[in-house]
C-alpha cells in the first residue's frame, strides 16, 4: 500500500498534505509486509560476539528507603566489562550529556549534606575535571550544543514576572567561562505553556551546532492556528519551510552533528483519527530541501514514529516507532515502541523488533551511539516488564543484554 507523499508546493514554504481518500477505513482489512523486520533474539553480554570499546555512561534512581531516592552515575567499560561509579558519596547526579564527539561529560552534581549545586565536566577517565560552582540563571543542563558549548535552560526577565516558561537558553562555555543568551523572538513561537510540546530539555526550538539556523514551534490552539514546526534562517531572520504538525507535537527535530540539515517525523495524512497514523521520516537541509527518508507505511498499515538519533558520521539514524500489529486497530500514542534504523544513504529501514521502555517523562530514551557508529546502546524492556541495557552490533546484527535498571546516557571514548 502506497501512502501519499506530502506535496511542496512551489509558491508557498508549507508542506501541504493530501486529502486522505475517505473511503479508508482502520486497518483490519489491510495486509502487513513483514519484509522490514530483522528480529534479533536478544543475548547475555558474557556471549557477546562483537567488539566494543569506549565507556558507556549509565543514571541510575536509586531508592534508599523512607520514601527517599538518590540520583547516581555510572560507567562501563565496553572492553573489559568493568563498571565504576560516578558519583560521589553523598552526591546526586542530574542531567548528564556527553558531548557529540564522546570526549567530554557534563552534570549536575547537588551534594544533599550541604544543599549546594556544581557543574561538572570530565573526560572519561575523569582525571582532566572541572568543578564549577552552579550559576543561579542555571535552571537545567539542556544538551551540548557541540564539543566545547553546552545548553542550560533559563528563564528570561519577562517570563519571572508573568509565569511563562520560554525557550531561552544560555550557551556556556566552562572551557573559558564565556556565555551568551539565545532569546527565542521568532514570529509566532508557541508561547501558551498550558499544553506544552513534550520537546524534553529543548522545550520549543532546536538550534542547530552553528546557531545560524533553528526549527522552532509555531501557533497552537486557543485561536492561535494550528501548530507547525518552522525551521527559520537567524541571520537572514527568514523562515524556509514549515511542516503542519498532525495531533502530536512530540516528534523532536534532531540536528545531524555537523548542523547542515536536522530529521524529523511528519505524518503524511492530515487526519489521523479519521484514517490511521502514517509517519514518516524525513530529512531537511539548512537551506529548506525536504526528502523522504522512509517509506514505512508501505509495509504496515498504521506508523508512529517519536524519538531518533543520528550516528554520529551521519550514516545511520536509530528510532522508536509503534506499528499495527493485528492485534487490535486501535490508536494510542502510548502505545509500544519498537527499535528500528535507517540508512541515510539508501533510505533501508530494518526494525530489529526490540521494545523500548518508557521512562518517567512518558517518552523512550533516545538511542545512544558508540563514537564509530557502529553499536547503539538502549534501554529495553524485558518480558518480565523489567528495565534492561541492549547493546546492538550493526554489522553482526547481534543485540546483547549488558545491564538492567539503567538509561544510557552517553558513549565517550
Amino acid at each position: 500500500m502506497n501512502s501519499p507523499a506530502p506535496i511542496i508546493s512551489p509558491t508557498s514554504t508549507a508542506i501541504k498534505l493530501e486529502t486522505p481518500n475517505p473511503t479508508e477505513t482502520i486497518p483490519p482489512t489491510a495486509t502487513v509486509d513483514h519484509s522490514l523486520e530483522r528480529c534479533l533474539s536478544i543475548v547475555a553480554g558474557n556471549n557477546m560476539d562483537f567488539d566494543s570499546h569506549g565507556y558507556l555512561v549509565f543514571s541510575k534512581v536509586v531508592d534508599i528507603g523512607g520514601g527517599k531516592i538518590t540520583h547516581k552515575a555510572y560507567k562501563l567499560d565496553m572492553t573489559t566489562n568493568g563498571i565504576l561509579e560516578i558519583s560521589q558519596k553523598g552526591e546526586n547526579i542530574l542531567e548528564m550529556s556527553v558531548s557529540p564527539d564522546g570526549k567530554w561529560m557534563a552534570y549536575e552534581s547537588y551534594v544533599s549534606s550541604t544543599g549546594t549545586d556544581y557543574l561538572v565536566v570530565a573526560d572519561s577517565s575523569e582525571k582532566q575535571r572541572k568543578k564549577i560552582l552552579w550559576k543561579k540563571e542555571w535552571n537545567y543542563i539542556a544538551d551540548w550544543l557541540d564539543n566545547e558549548n553546552i545548553l542550560f535552560g533559563t528563564t528570561s526577565t519577562s517570563d519571572q514576572t508573568n509565569g511563562k516558561i520560554s525557550s531561552t537558553f544560555i550557551v556556556y562555555n566552562p572551557f573559558t567561562d564565556k556565555s551568551k543568551i539565545l532569546e527565542p523572538n521568532f514570529p509566532d513561537i508557541y508561547e501558551n505553556h498550558s499544553i506544552a510540546a513534550n520537546w524534553s530539555g529543548w522545550r520549543e526550538t532546536v538550534y542547530n551546532q552553528k546557531l545560524n539556523h533553528v526549527v522552532y514551534l509555531q501557533g497552537g490552539p486557543g485561536g492561535d492556528g494550528p501548530f507547525h514546526y518552522v525551521l527559520r534562517d537567524i541571520q537572514r531572520k527568514l523562515n524556509l519551510v514549515s511542516f503542519t504538525v498532525i495531533v502530536s507535537t512530540d516528534t523532536i527535530p534532531r540536528w545531524l552533528p555537523n548542523g547542515t540539515e536536522f530529521a524529523v517525523a511528519l505524518s503524511i495524512k492530515n487526519d489521523i483519527y479519521q484514517t490511521w497514523p502514517a509517519y514518516e521520516l524525513y530529512r531537511v537541509s539548512e537551506d529548506g530541501q525536504v526528502t523522504q527518508m522512509t517509506h514505512i507505511t508501505d509495509y504496515y498499515p498504521w506508523v508512529y514514529v517519536e524519538d531518533y538519533s543520528w550516528s554520529p558520521d551521519g550514516k545511520y539514524i536509530a528510532f522508536w516507532f509503534s506499528w499495527w500489529s493485528g492485534e487490535s486497530p486501535d490508536f494510542d500514542l502510548q502505545g509500544n515502541r519498537y527499535l528500528a534504523v535507517v540508512d541515510t544513504e539508501n533510505n533501508d529501514v530494518t526494525n530489529f523488533c526490540i521494545q523500548g521502555r518508557f521512562g518517567d517523562n512518558g517518552r523512550v530514551p533516545t538511542p545512544v551511539w558508540s563514537p564509530d557508529g557502529k553499536q547503539l546502546a538502549i534501554e529495553s524492556v524485558s518480558p518480565e516488564g523489567k528495565s534492561r541495557v541492549v547493546v546492538i552490533d550493526l554489522a553482526q546484527q547481534i543485540a546483547a543484554q549488558i545491564g538492567e535498571d539503567m538509561t544510557p546516557i552517553g558513549w565517550m571514548k
